[in-house]
């Protein structure tokens, strides 16, 4: 018995060396995988400051954005004032130029009868004229016609003034 428990004294030896050996290894990994855990902490710290600063740069694109987006509401509020604008305006036109049509109908219908106006007064003045040369035509033979007569008279006033010398 005594032999056995010296054996088992022995292996309890062993054991405890194996221990050693074993707490020396899970001490060396223990401490391998505390390097390894601060390195992993250390990363994720590195990690969460570029988050935050992802974060804020986030932030800050979403500022910009809701700015961009106010001044794209503020343009969009212009551009349709200035379709209104332009609707009024080009409502404005389209009377104008149905009052050009139609004062430019009423001056040609004007234009017409004071062309057919000036046609007949045309007329009316070439027979006036004609009736006016005629008088002149028949002025003019009397004219002669007189003037004969005075230089006729003439002659022979001079004539019996010649005869009576």
């Amino acid at each position: 018995m005594e032999h056995v428990l010296l054996q088992i004294l022995g292996e309890i030896q062993e054991l405890r060396k194996g221990q050693a050996s074993l707490n020396q290894k899970v001490d060396k990994n223990f401490n391998e995988l505390n390097g390894k855990y601060s390195n992993l902490d250390q990363k994720s710290d590195d990690l969460n400051g570029k988050y935050s600063n992802l974060d804020q740069k986030s932030d800050d694109l979403i500022g910009k954005y809701s700015n961009l987006d106010q001044k794209f509401d503020d343009l969009n509020g212009k551009y349709s004032n200035l379709d209104r604008k332009f609707d009024d305006l080009n409502g404005k036109y389209s009377n104008l130029d149905q009052k050009f049509d139609k004062n430019f109908n009423i001056l040609n219908n004007k234009i017409d009868k004071l062309s057919e106006q000036i046609r007949s007064h045309h007329i009316e003045n070439i027979h006036a004229d004609e009736h006016l040369l005629n008088e002149i035509i028949s002025l003019k033979t009397n004219v002669t016609f007189i003037n004969r007569k005075i230089a006729d008279a003439e002659l022979e006033i001079n004539a019996l003034k010649r005869s009576k010398q």
